[in-house]
């Protein structure tokens, strides 16, 4: 193979891996679409539980009582 092949090789070559790339962009990005819309086509709202940050975890050990009064 001489460069002259090579080099269309490799132009065909990286051309469909951009058809490739533009193909999977746009099905990612209505996947993501469709899995947010509603039965009547709006968006929902993210759970506003899960929204920003998790609250604080509660305790579920005891703990132990204050000391009253030292030596």
């Amino acid at each position: 193979m001489n460069d002259t092949q090579l080099s269309d090789a490799l132009k065909t070559a990286l051309a469909a891996k951009k058809e490739r790339l533009a193909k999977l962009r746009t099905l990612h990005a209505t996947a993501g679409r469709a899995s947010r819309m509603g039965k009547d086509g709006e968006d929902e709202k993210a759970n506003p539980l899960h929204a920003g940050r998790r609250p604080p975890l509660k305790r579920t050990v005891p703990q132990r009582p204050q000391a009253k009064g030292g030596k």
